[in-house]
């Protein structure tokens, strides 16, 4: 069952990134540990599809036949019964070892341990989070741990992908390819037979993470630097919320949602409301923990979807355009 982020099962080896959830491990863990205690393994299987058709009998009374659907099939969890999605004949879904070993090439070519691993949607997205020894510093106080997100879907929603993460080690806000425009430095991996022949590949992305984290590097340093007023928080949050059209005219549920960042500039996690570096954070802080009514969808947001997106747009706002190229 899914707690408050959507989380439906979890392990982790370091501070509990979500207020405990999941089994804590201890020292350095396999692959196959990963799997395991992050409740991952299960199988899949691609299952044909039929339709039913009404039909009449030579004595005329109505029967019921089935009919094969032509090359779509349905994954489903074998454990389970649920179906995640219907695919053509071309889909092939990463088994669970495959998928453990494909984050597991990543460790082995550098000092990446596994840090946390996951299923949201009963299990339709998983990911495994890899932590890197190299942080960014901020300040003597603010740090961030560097890391490799690498998530996978059974529903249609996402490809095999590699992000590149960044978790403050203040309250656990995350920032995800937010530097290189909305996608940022991302690899993906289509779900056919050849995807594991792309390992090698996929290694080469310690080199862009490396790249990535020196643009983020610059970013946050400027944003550290640069002083904040009143005036600039609230034109940021008009423009954050796309309300620039009819500032005087914004309804009720924008303007709270406005309000609360706003607060987190001041009041949030390690945030003293002085810098556009306490602004980007207040954003990051209120998409991981407070944005959404429905919070099991909470995560998936955060690190997919519109949450992702108002993060990324964030940067982009606070940082200029050049300034970190």
């Amino acid at each position: 069952m899914s707690n408050s982020y959507g989380i439906d099962s979890m392990m982790y080896t370091a501070q509990a990134p979500w207020q405990g959830i999941g089994h804590s491990l201890e020292g350095a863990v396999t692959w196959e540990e990963a799997i395991e205690k992050a409740g991952l393994n299960w199988q899949v299987k691609m299952k044909p599809i039929f339709i039913e058709r009404n039909i009449k009998g030579t004595d005329n009374t109505p029967k019921v036949s089935y009919h094969k659907v032509p090359n779509r099939f349905a994954c489903t969890r074998r454990d389970t019964g649920d179906v995640f999605g219907v695919f053509g004949k071309g889909y092939q879904p990463l088994s669970a070892e495959d998928f453990g070993k494909f984050p597991a090439a990543l460790v082995a070519a550098d000092e990446a341990v596994f840090h946390s691993g996951g299923s949201l949607n009963g299990g339709a997205r998983r990911w495994l989070y890899l932590q890197l020894p190299s942080t960014l510093q901020v300040s003597r106080t603010d740090v961030l741990d560097r890391g490799i997100l690498v998530t996978d879907s059974f529903d249609g929603s996402a490809s095999l992908g590699v992000r590149f993460m960044t978790v403050r080690k203040r309250c656990c806000n995350t920032i995800q390819g937010i530097v290189g425009g909305r996608q940022g430095f991302q690899f993906k991996g289509r779900h056919t037979v050849n995807l594991m022949g792309r390992v090698n590949e996929a290694r080469e992305i310690l080199g862009l993470e490396e790249a990535y984290s020196q643009m983020l590097q610059l970013g946050i340093d400027r944003l550290a630097q640069e002083a904040m007023t009143k005036p600039q928080l609230d034109e940021f949050l008009v423009q954050l919320f796309g309300q620039e059209e009819e500032p005087e005219a914004i309804g009720a549920r924008i303007q709270n949602q406005m309000d609360r960042v706003g607060d987190l500039f001041y009041h949030g996690l390690g945030n003293v409301g002085e810098t556009r570096w306490d602004a980007l954070n207040a954003v990051t802080e209120f998409v991981d923990h407070h944005r959404g009514s429905d919070q099991s969808k909470r995560l998936n947001a955060a690190w997919f979807g519109s949450g992702a997106d108002m993060k990324a747009k964030a940067w982009e706002l606070l940082v200029p355009a050049g300034a970190v190229s």
